[in-house]
């Protein structure tokens, strides 16, 4: 093995020389491909711990282009560059997860629900996966400028517990919440108690946001999970729930250039009929876009409510009155 299999810290790539030589043939090709990367990233070796006997997940190198992405990866035995490529028009979204010491980003290029590329990566290398992750919000849109200075404030929802309404307020790239539906934490008392964590669906002019605290079935206190899906790759909304009504999902169905994929969330049948309204307020949605990059009207709906229960679905007031609706 190299020293890039030694290597502990992520770090960006700002000219040639910064490349893991392991990298750099196959750094070299792509950019007479697709010209210099907007946005590139050096992700360590890290020690996956997930099964009974550690490994360790290999370094990986990043790239976005204009119009394209490319994850570069060493292969744990031969040390051979392993690529994988993903054009912009087959982007369906990403995954990004903090729980202390379990890290990982996904990215989706469709086929199936499990078909995600999950990278892992240390905790310290949160803030580079993060400014990955809101550059490529803006080049699902085609803004592919990267500002490393990204900053300010979204609205945020009232009510949502404190780890989630922070996120939504620091990560003003993803847009203000226009309709949303909040599922509280549940415990099912069966014969083994299954719980569910908190779970918040989002929809902001850009895409769907899903955030959620649940790691290994239960409810993290510290941890959380964003997935990020553009609206322009939005196709369907469905909500299904079984004969008996003992279970139900609301299932997203999104298509890109030559990609498609299910995008699935379990919701408690009890929430049938908030759940039903935020079904229907994507539905609206994606019926009346305007572009192919998901503009969409806003639907006519009443201001958004809440229960002693905690959950709650509907349009953000506090969005509404800063666009004077």
């Amino acid at each position: 093995m190299s020293n890039t299999w030694d290597y502990r810290f992520a770090f960006r790539i700002e000219k040639p020389d910064d490349v893991p030589i392991e990298f750099r043939s196959v750094y070299e090709r792509l950019l007479e491909l697709s010209g210099l990367p907007i946005y590139g990233l050096f992700s360590p070796a890290v020690e996956d711990s997930r099964f009974f006997l550690s490994q360790w997940v290999p370094p990986r190198l990043i790239l976005t282009f204009e119009e394209s992405l490319a994850v570069l990866t060493l292969d744990r035995q031969s040390n051979q560059v392993q690529t994988f490529g993903l054009n912009r028009q087959g982007f369906l979204g990403y995954g990004l997860a903090d729980f202390l010491l379990n890290c990982w980003f996904i990215l989706y290029p469709g086929v199936t629900l499990d078909s995600g590329l999950q990278i892992r990566f240390p905790s310290r290398a949160s803030q580079h996966y993060g400014e990955l992750a809101r550059l490529l919000v803006g080049w699902a849109e085609c803004e592919c400028k990267y500002d490393q200075n990204h900053g300010g404030r979204a609205p945020i929802v009232r009510g949502l517990p404190p780890k989630f309404a922070n996120y939504l307020e620091t990560h003003s790239e993803l847009g203000p919440i226009n309709e949303f539906f909040f599922q509280p934490a549940l415990e099912l008392r069966k014969a083994r108690r299954e719980q569910w964590g908190n779970l918040l669906l989002a929809v902001t002019p850009k895409g769907i946001v899903a955030l959620s605290d649940q790691f290994k079935g239960e409810t993290s206190p510290y941890g959380i999970e964003l997935i990020y899906l553009p609206m322009a790759g939005a196709k369907s909304v469905a909500w299904c729930q079984s004969r008996d009504g003992r279970q139900a999902a609301i299932e997203l169905e999104l298509n890109g250039v030559n990609t498609s994929m299910k995008q699935c969330w379990r919701i408690f049948p009890g929430l049938s009929c908030y759940a039903l309204r935020w079904v229907d307020a994507v539905k609206a949605r994606i019926n009346t876009a305007t572009d192919a990059h998901g503009c969409l009207e806003e639907p006519q709906r009443g201001g958004g409510f809440s229960t002693d229960m905690g959950f709650f679905v509907g349009r953000n007031d506090a969005d509404a009155k800063s666009r004077g609706n």
